[in-house]
């Protein structure tokens, strides 16, 4: 059975992180300006937020699903919180490279961030991570697949940072193998990772208010 819960949460977690978005798009950007190893750091500080978040899931899903003010409230605060970060990604590629230096000494801007404080501060500003988690964790445990004890759900745990820390590797890796061609143009990852998070704030507009 714990093995079981291991491949449960590898399975969701894995599949889940597949699909390209913010935390994959900055783990090809880190294996392009800076080496493979800065990847797993960047990878370890994501599944280091998301063991925590998918924690706090589990453990209070029943309280969180019967008081469902206090998901409206993070849902709505994150909206601002990407919509900031995402401009700040696209006109810090717009930045001359003199004018980085100088700023980069002054300000500690959230693109000069070393890769594991990155992939924490990206993971921490999530909005879909707990009420993702919520809905799976509820819906395997009605169903009977999920055992809502300490072994099992520690098991649970590993797969699913394990799952999600494969996923950023192989994205990584992508952008290791592929680093002459995608070098040429580095100068777009801010933005696409920039317009990402303001997307992902716009649906969660669209989700909290229509």
């Amino acid at each position: 059975m714990l093995l079981k819960h291991i491949f449960l949460g590898f399975g969701i977690s894995f599949i889940g992180s597949l699909p390209i978005g913010a935390l994959n798009l900055t783990a090809i950007e880190v294996a392009v300006k800076h080496r493979f190893f800065q990847v797993i750091l960047f990878g370890l500080g994501v599944i280091l937020v998301e063991y925590l978040q998918a924690g706090i899931a589990i453990y209070f899903s029943e309280k969180l699903l019967s008081n469902p003010s206090i998901e409206r409230v993070i849902e709505i605060a994150v909206i601002p919180i990407f919509l900031i970060i995402g401009f700040i990604y696209i006109f810090s590629s717009k930045t001359k490279e003199n004018d980085k230096e100088q700023i980069s000494k002054k300000t500690n801007s959230i693109t000069d961030m070393a890769p594991f404080k990155k992939g924490i501060f990206l993971s921490i500003i999530n909005p879909l991570a707990i009420p993702f988690w919520l809905a799976v964790c509820t819906s395997f445990n009605a169903a009977g697949q999920l055992i809502y004890e300490w072994n099992y759900i520690q098991a649970f745990l590993l797969g699913l940072i394990l799952g999600t820390f494969l996923a950023l590797i192989l994205y990584g890796g992508l952008g290791e193998i592929l680093e002459k061609r995608l070098q040429k143009y580095e100068h777009w990852f801010s933005p696409i990772i920039g317009i990402t998070l303001i997307t992902i704030a716009i649906i969660q507009i669209f989700r909290v208010f229509f």
